[in-house]
């Protein structure tokens, strides 16, 4: 997993040697207080079981009315909870733009 810090918000890259273990036990034992973008596209994950395993996590976010993001090919229809996108560069648009709703 690689891990990419911005001053807002933190870029979890997965690739195929990334494990649902690393990536939980980033999201638990490391306090990230800032929004999440986590981006599956390189990894080999299954993306059904991380997106169901992801969505308490999700829910820890929006109560600390933080963003968290998922970038997958994986269709909306599998989480209605989760904001699902297909590119990291639309994700970070999302995140801005959410960034600005909020501020007004």
């Amino acid at each position: 997993m690689n891990i990419i810090k911005q001053d807002s918000y933190v870029i979890l890259e997965m690739n195929n040697d990334s494990s649902w273990n690393t990536l939980f036990n980033f999201l638990t034992n490391n306090n990230v207080m800032s929004s999440v973008i986590i981006n599956l596209l390189k990894s080999d994950l299954d993306t059904d079981e991380v997106v169901l395993k992801l969505l308490p996590f999700h829910l820890n976010w929006e109560k600390r009315n933080k963003t968290f993001i998922l970038v997958s090919n994986i269709g909306r229809n599998i989480s209605n909870q989760l904001v699902l996108i297909k590119t990291l560069e639309e994700a970070i648009d999302f995140f801005h733009m959410e960034q600005l709703t909020r501020n007004i």
